[in-house]
């Protein structure tokens, strides 16, 4: 979290010595294409509920995972009066991590080892800003569907169980961008995406529902992007 707030900070701080050169509404409207890179942080809880539920028998990890992230999007942006600033984004994001949690007390035997990952993103969202001495702060709001894969290993006498499934997530985010000339622009964002819950059930060796896996998770993400400009807006 420290190394968000510091990258973040530095980018705003420089606003004022690369932003007084291009600020027209030609160079603010229009498509783009925008090329994105940085990290994320994925947070959460993972629950292991024996079946039929015992009220004793649950145990419960804290996940972290942290990896980088990368992708494209596109970008349609709409300037009035050359200070609200809107748009809609349609972006992909590919990530890269494992977490992974080691659990026992549920079942005798070994200890459960579960681990998930978050793999890749689809979303769109609405963004919302003012024009400030030629930089372009905004607020970003949307929804995404993440491909998220959680595998369970080690219950005794069953082996493994996973799932993988496509989990709608809602997304809140603050970033600013910098036009540096009528084509090209430097800019970062901080969001934050909220996932449903996930949930399975692990089978023993007589396929029978022995255990459920549920994990609740949220993700930070810090990316730093450029965007060019494709062609000058349509709508007058």
């Amino acid at each position: 979290m420290m190394k968000i707030k510091t990258t973040l900070s530095v980018l705003i701080s420089i606003i004022p010595f690369i932003s007084e050169t291009y600020s027209s509404e030609s160079s603010l409207n229009g498509f783009s294409f925008l090329g994105r890179g940085g990290f994320t942080n994925a947070v959460g809880k993972l629950n292991h509920f024996a079946v039929p539920a015992v009220k004793d028998k649950k145990d419960s990890s804290n996940i972290s995972l942290e990896g980088p992230i990368l992708g494209p999007a596109l970008l349609y942006t709409h300037t009035f009066k050359n200070l609200i600033h809107t748009g809609i984004e349609i972006d992909s994001i590919w990530v890269r991590g494992t977490a992974k949690t080691n659990l026992g007390g549920v079942t005798a035997g070994e200890p459960l080892r579960t681990a998930f990952k978050i793999k890749r993103s689809y979303g769109t969202s609405l963004r919302f800003g003012y024009l400030y001495k030629g930089g372009l702060p905004y607020l970003k709001l949307g929804v995404l569907q993440c491909r998220i894969t959680s595998v369970t290993e080690s219950l005794p006498l069953s082996g493994s169980n996973n799932k993988a499934k496509y989990l709608n997530g809602f997304l809140a985010g603050l970033g600013v961008d910098v036009p540096l000339n009528e084509k090209l622009s430097l800019g970062g964002e901080f969001s934050r995406v909220q996932y449903k819950k996930l949930s399975y059930n692990v089978q023993d060796a007589h396929n029978t529902p022995a255990l459920n896996v549920k994990a609740r998770i949220h993700e930070n993400r810090f990316t730093i992007h450029f965007k060019f400009k494709l062609f000058n807006d349509f709508i007058k």
